[in-house]
Order: C-alpha cells, then structure tokens, then sequence
C-alpha cells in the first residue's frame, strides 16, 4: 500500500491519527497493539503474546469465578424464601 499523508490532531489531553482500516488489515491489527519509537519514527506491531501469566493471575481469576459463584446463588433465592 502506498503511503498516506495524515494529520495529528487532538484528541482529548493527548495526539494521535486516524489510521485507514486497509493499513490495519495489512498489518494484522485488531484490537491492541506495541507501539515503539525506533530510529525517529512511530511504528505499530501485533502484541507480543507473554510467554507465562503475570504472577498471581491464576489466583485472581479463580478467586473471582468463586466471587461470582456466590454473587450468583445469593442473587438466585428470593427475599420472602429466607
């Protein structure tokens, strides 16, 4: 694809750029992306995938499947069948 002339403007207390959907299909983004400043220039890659979890992150998921577990069976039961 060629290259594209753009404007940065404001957008809220920071800048960006309105990147066309073709470059982003030619790149292969979606949803998040790295973003680095190598040799003067801004460039955009697919996130890298971590090779483990964060530590802790097993414990925090299971710990909210059991939050929401009981959020739901408290929800489930009526007032008036206490």
């Amino acid at each position: 694809m060629k290259s594209l002339n753009v404007t940065v403007r404001r957008i809220g207390n920071s800048q960006g750029v309105v990147i066309p959907k073709p470059f982003l299909l030619q790149a292969g983004l979606a949803g998040e992306a790295e973003m680095a400043v190598e040799r003067g220039a801004i460039v955009l890659r697919k996130p890298r995938k971590p090779s483990r979890p964060p530590p802790g992150a097993r414990e925090r998921r299971l710990d909210h499947k059991r939050r929401v577990r009981t959020t739901k069976r408290l929800r489930a039961r009526p007032s008036w069948e206490e």
